[in-house]
């Protein structure tokens, strides 16, 4: 759309802290589903309806940034 700041969600993971992956996610869907991947597959302990309402947060520019037990999630200006 004409004149919307175009944004995406930055979600660093940080395992024993020896080891930092970022993934760059375009919308809410792409970054709860990355989200999710990496706290199955590291055992982070989110409660995932409580990371949505984050997201949602973010999105609605009401949130900027989340941090919890090596979860780093950030809304960012501009595209990815």
């Amino acid at each position: 759309m004409k004149g919307e700041v175009m944004k995406h969600f930055e979600i660093g993971i940080t395992t024993g802290g020896t080891r930092e992956f970022t993934f760059r996610c375009d919308g809410i869907h792409n970054a709860y589903d990355a989200i999710n991947d990496a706290v199955n597959y590291f055992g982070l302990g989110e409660d995932m309806d409580e990371i949505m309402r984050i997201l949602v947060k973010m999105d609605e520019n009401k949130l900027v940034t989340h941090r919890h037990a090596g979860l780093n999630v950030y809304v960012r200006d501009g595209e990815r």
